[in-house]
C-alpha cells in the first residue's frame, strides 16, 4: 500500500469518534476512514496524470537532444513514466473489475 494511504488510514483509525458502544465507534471509524480515502484518492489520481502528462512532455524534449550526455537521464526517466503508467494501468483494471462484478 501507498505510504500516503497507510498515514490516511491511521489519522482515520486513532480519531475519537463518538457512538454508543464499540461496534458503533468501529463503524464510525470505517465511514470516516472511508470518506478520507476517498478524498486522498481523487487528489492523487490527479496529481498521477498531471505527473504523467509532464514526463511525457519532458522525454520528448530529451528525445530532441539526445545524446551521450543525457542517454542515462532518458532511461531514468523512462523508468520512472513506466511505474507511473503502470499504476494508471492498475488503477483502471481494478475499477473495471469492480464494476463488473
Amino acid at each position: 500500500m501507498d505510504v500516503e494511504g497507510e498515514e490516511v488510514i491511521r489519522g482515520g483509525w486513532s480519531k475519537v469518534v463518538d457512538g454508543q458502544d464499540d461496534w458503533e465507534k468501529i463503524k464510525n471509524k470505517f465511514n470516516d476512514c472511508a470518506q478520507k480515502l476517498t478524498k486522498w484518492s481523487k487528489g492523487k489520481n490527479v496529481d498521477c496524470v498531471k505527473e504523467i502528462l509532464l514526463k511525457t512532455e519532458e522525454l520528448k524534449k530529451m528525445q530532441d537532444v539526445e545524446g551521450p550526455q543525457n542517454i542515462a537521464a532518458i532511461k531514468d526517466l523512462q523508468k520512472e513514466l513506466d511505474i507511473l503508467l503502470e499504476q494508471e494501468d492498475l488503477k483502471w483494471r481494478q475499477r473495471a473489475k469492480v464494476n463488473w462484478y
